[in-house]
Parts: structure tokens; C-alpha cells; sequence
């Protein structure tokens, strides 16, 4: 049986559509930060974190069926390359439908946003 962070690795290589490397040093996992470390210098080279967002159905379903690809939140330090869990509610309720995607692109300070909110986008 795989540990967990044989498991995380997997999770994350088909999240972003890799094969799988069957190089041992190439990712750490960091629970305390939810962050993942890639690349030869594991130790100073952080590139990935994860943030959930809960979403009603209607907007869940926009985003499934590809007809949003943005969406305007509060910045809590999305970075591109971060990986976001869209969760569907139903009212204050997970349904249980998750959505993973990884950003391609964050905008900041756009005129006519209030301060503190940024655009993201995804693959």
C-alpha cells in the first residue's frame, strides 16, 4: 500500500496532467502550509498551494460545463500555479461535487475592484 505522500504525488501529477516520474526527490509535501515543494533544491522552492472555494450549483455548473472561466474573489495570496478545490453548496451545505483547477492567471488591483479582491483564472 503507497504512503501518503506517494499518494500526494500521484494526486498532483494527474491533477495537472503529468506522467507519473518515478524520481523520488522530485516533490515534498508540506501539511503545514498545504504547499508543495518541486525541483532539485526541495528545500527553498515552493510552488503550489491549494485553496477551496464553495460554490452554488448554478455557478458550479458554469464552471463545469466551461462557460466561466474566472471568477472574482477575496485575495487570500492566490499565486499562479496554485491549485483551486471549487466545492458546490447547496445553501450552506457541500453536495459533495468537487472541481479541481489550476491557476493560470491572478489580477490584481483592476480598476472599478475593490481593494483586496482579485480575478482568477484557470486552464
Amino acid at each position: 500500500m503507497a504512503n501518503r505522500e506517494d499518494l500526494i504525488k500521484e494526486l498532483y501529477s494527474n491533477m495537472i496532467g503529468e506522467e507519473k516520474k518515478p524520481v523520488e526527490d522530485e516533490r515534498r509535501y508540506h501539511a503545514d502550509t498545504n504547499s508543495l515543494t518541486v525541483g532539485a533544491n526541495l528545500d527553498s522552492k515552493v510552488t503550489s498551494k491549494r485553496h477551496e472555494i464553495g460554490l452554488e450549483k448554478e455557478a458550479y455548473a458554469e464552471i463545469m460545463m466551461g462557460a466561466r472561466n474566472y471568477f472574482l474573489t477575496k485575495d487570500i495570496g492566490f499565486m499562479v500555479g496554485d491549485v483551486v478545490a471549487f466545492r458546490e453548496t447547496s445553501g450552506f451545505q457541500l453536495t459533495g461535487n468537487d472541481s479541481l483547477r489550476t491557476l493560470a492567471m491572478v489580477e490584481r488591483n483592476i480598476e472599478g475592484i475593490k481593494d483586496g479582491y482579485c480575478i482568477i483564472s484557470w486552464k
